[in-house]
């Protein structure tokens, strides 16, 4: 819970640069990232469970869209 960390998500997504927002299972996410898919992480299972359960997640969110296109932006 940074607010530091919240200006870079916002200017990452705003630049349309890959983002994956990732947190501990059971953390309490503020409001304005809830709806935005996150890998929630957790240390238990074998770590050939977790790298996969990571690039699952990956593939999933690689390539989604801007939230908000840049080009209506800047004038």
């Amino acid at each position: 819970m940074r607010p530091n960390c919240f200006l870079e998500v916002g200017y990452a997504l705003g630049r349309e640069l890959h983002t994956l927002l990732m947190a501990r299972k059971g953390s309490s996410l503020p409001f304005d990232v809830q709806t935005f898919a996150g890998l929630l992480w957790e240390t238990g299972g074998t770590v050939e469970d977790r790298r996969r359960t990571f690039r699952e997640h990956w593939e999933a969110v690689k390539n989604r869209p801007p939230l908000v296109a840049a080009e209506s932006l800047v004038s």
